[in-house]
């Protein structure tokens, strides 16, 4: 995209995708290096020596905060977070419609629906992600970040 939508010579542009290349690789080594150590912190205050089912969450939350969520949220962080969060919602759709899951999810959609709701999330999804996003480029194009206001310009 920096290629595609960036204004400078070959050279700042190539800095630029190696700032954030580099970037994006420290923040998630960092992430699970704090990830994998409270892991392990947790695994080991217990007498059993075993994990519980919230130590994950527990770890994530404490190594997401640490490295995503304070201080400035650099363009890199805010692209690593809402992979994330998309890839989340998407996981927990899946599980509403499957039933997988232990107890959170299973159940909430009903089976007779299932089938319906699995071939019509997807377009309706897509549809109304691309009309909100129109709709916010053509009415509060302040609030898009920069580089898909950039893109959106070209539409």
């Amino acid at each position: 995209m920096v290629f595609l939508f960036r204004k400078g010579s070959i050279r700042e542009k190539l800095r630029l995708v190696f700032k954030a290349t580099r970037q994006h690789a420290r923040n998630l080594a960092l992430f699970a290096t704090i990830y994998k150590s409270i892991m392990y912190a947790l695994r080991t205050l217990r007498t059993q020596n075993q994990e519980a089912s919230y130590d994950t969450f527990v770890a994530g939350l404490i190594g997401g905060y640490t490295i995503f969520g304070r201080g400035i949220q650099s363009s890199v962080n805010q692209q690593i977070v809402i992979y994330i969060f998309a890839r989340v919602m998407l996981a927990l759709a899946k599980m509403s419609v499957s039933g997988a899951g232990q107890e959170g999810l299973r159940g909430l959609v009903p089976e007779g629906l299932r089938g319906k709701v699995t071939r019509n999330a997807w377009p309706v999804f897509a549809s109304l992600s691309w009309a909100m996003v129109m709709w916010i480029f053509r009415w509060h194009p302040e609030t898009v970040q920069p580089s898909l206001r950039s893109s959106m310009k070209y539409m």
